[in-house]
């Protein structure tokens, strides 16, 4: 019984150690009342060696790149972190996937995902695919032209971007309120004078996402 839980444990090790963009996909799945994708190795395998490749190249135009088998589906996609992942297939009813992410020298993400084993059938609406925030969750992504040192300052960065135009509440996105004008009375002086009154515009570039205050 005990050598059986430790061939299953390996097993399972080996099987989601290749996992870092499914993890994201099955994510996005879940959210979406969908159930997660099996991971197939070597259709992770392909994913992640083509979004490398995407990467170096700044490939932006569809499935440029190597060519995945006839029987598998492939989808590729490319945007900045907020999107979390974004590619054709995520929605649909295939049953197995390898995913694969890699960031460019210019912060891009490029992903790609291939999937097997249903009709190509959307489970959800291709036209208004919900954004989920999945992006943390391939905390170590292949990066082309980007010192390892730098991932946590490009990943604030990006979030800083980010905050100063939107606060994300949960799935939503808001827009983020606009910079607020305080009036403050005259200062008493002699009857005589005239003080214009005096205002502070307070912005909200830095709002916090979590709380809301300007820090």
């Amino acid at each position: 019984m005990r050598i059986a839980a430790l061939v299953f444990f390996s097993f399972v090790t080996v099987s989601t150690s290749f996992a870092d963009g499914l993890d994201e996909v099955n994510e996005w799945r879940r959210r979406c009342g969908l159930r997660p994708f099996v991971e197939d190795p070597e259709m992770t395998r392909f994913a992640k060696m083509k979004a490398r490749y995407r990467a170096e190249r700044n490939l932006r135009d569809g499935h440029q790149g190597p060519k995945p088998p006839m029987h598998w589906h492939e989808g590729t996609g490319e945007a900045t972190p907020q999107w979390g992942w974004l590619t054709c297939e995520m929605e649909s009813d295939y049953r197995y996937a390898g995913a694969g992410v890699c960031v460019g020298a210019d912060g891009t993400r490029y992903m790609v995902l291939v999937c097997r084993g249903g009709s190509g059938r959307a489970l959800v609406s291709r036209n208004n695919s919900p954004v989920h925030n999945t992006a943390h969750l391939t905390p170590h992504p292949d990066r082309v032209g980007i010192s390892s040192r730098n991932v946590a300052v490009d990943r604030a960065a990006a979030e800083d971007r980010v905050a100063s135009s939107n606060r994300v509440a949960g799935d939503r996105v808001v827009a983020a309120k606009p910079p607020v004008t305080i009036e403050r009375p005259p200062a008493k002086t002699s009857p005589t004078a005239t003080v214009p009154v005096r205002t502070r515009t307070v912005s909200t570039e830095n709002v916090c996402p979590n709380c809301g205050r300007v820090h």
